[in-house]
């Protein structure tokens, strides 16, 4: 665990905490596999819409503009959220197509 040098700082009527330390480590490894192994399971089954459990509004979009490299090109897959769960927002995709 990084030792942090903690601060405090006010910016009109807000406090904002910062951390100053060294930065960890990406945690990255495997992620892409990941995308990739969903994408290919939405690939086979073309038009039918997944629902990938709960994700945070950027996932989605990068899943829309293909900005993760297993949903590219952009516009082959088609991503939105919906909050069905007591407002927890699921993420919903589906492979619509497109040049590969």
């Amino acid at each position: 665990m990084n030792q942090h040098d903690s601060n405090e700082v006010s910016i009109e009527d807000d406090t904002i905490s910062l951390a100053f330390g060294q930065l960890p480590a990406a945690q990255g490894k495997g992620r892409s596999k990941k995308w990739e192994r969903l994408a290919a399971q939405l690939k086979a089954r073309p038009g039918e819409w997944a629902c990938i459990g709960p994700r945070n509004t950027s996932t989605v979009w990068c899943i829309k503009h293909g900005r993760l490299v297993a949903f590219k090109p952009a516009g082959s897959f088609e991503a939105v959220s919906r909050n069905t769960r007591g407002g927890v927002a699921d993420c919903w995709v589906r492979y619509v197509g497109g040049a590969e």
